[in-house]
């Protein structure tokens, strides 16, 4: 719930890197994750929450995502 959700109630990680990519711009940019095989594993085992932790090395440009509730340029999930 993202109304109660805070540092310190996060959830665990156990740090399994789903996915990468390369920053090599400032420019915005979109990014695509492939995450199907890990939402599937999660519902198999009876999940139906979910988080994703996304991480940067402290070298290169900087990712910046913005929140839900930028004017122009939110996050995206798309389910198919």
């Amino acid at each position: 719930n993202q109304t109660t959700l805070t540092w310190n109630t996060r959830p665990q990680t156990t740090e399994r890197l789903l996915g990468s990519f390369t920053v090599v711009s400032t420019a915005h940019t979109t990014f695509e994750l492939d995450l199907s095989e890990f939402v599937r594993s999660r519902r198999q085992v009876g999940a139906n929450r979910m988080a994703l932790l996304f991480r940067q090395p402290n070298i290169g440009p900087l990712a910046l995502v913005r929140s839900k509730e930028a004017s122009a340029g939110r996050p995206e999930l798309r389910l198919s």
